[in-house]
């Protein structure tokens, strides 16, 4: 009964030895990279975009804050060329009460979520079955 497992096992052991080797052939390609300076010219650029990037997005986020400010203190929705104030509706609620509510009028906004079901289903008896269901593990060095 056994027989027919043998081989897959030596054909993972085999497959893994070759991730190994593949993986050391990276680590050295890598360090080669690591060492060429074209290549860290390259990063240095990265590194100094993503910086870029990052100052781009808190001068994004102060420019909008004072201009939201100007338009609460102007009411103008032009308040400097380039920048244009937009109204949005938005809901303000409690959510405690707000999903109360949506539970009794509409229970179709819910979505099932059956990971933090079957975390408390056995607790709260629940209509389900427990079973035990078997699952194979293989060791990570194969001999």
């Amino acid at each position: 009964m056994t027989e027919g497992l043998a081989p897959l096992v030596q054909n993972l052991k085999a497959l893994r030895s070759q991730l190994e080797e593949a993986d050391a052939l990276v680590k050295e390609r890598q360090t080669i990279m690591n060492a060429n300076h074209d290549y860290q010219t390259l990063l240095n650029a990265k590194v100094a975009k993503q910086q870029l990037e990052e100052k781009i997005a808190a001068a994004e986020t102060e420019t909008r804050t004072q201009a939201v400010a100007v338009f609460r203190a102007t009411n103008s929705k032009e308040p400097v060329p380039g920048i244009s104030i937009k109204i949005f509706t938005v809901l303000k609620y409690d959510k405690a009460v707000a999903e109360e509510w949506a539970r009794v009028h509409a229970p179709a906004v819910f979505k099932f979520d059956a990971k933090a079901f079957e975390k408390v289903a056995v607790a709260l008896s629940a209509p389900v079955e427990s079973i035990e269901e078997p699952r194979a593990q293989i060791a990570s060095k194969l001999e």
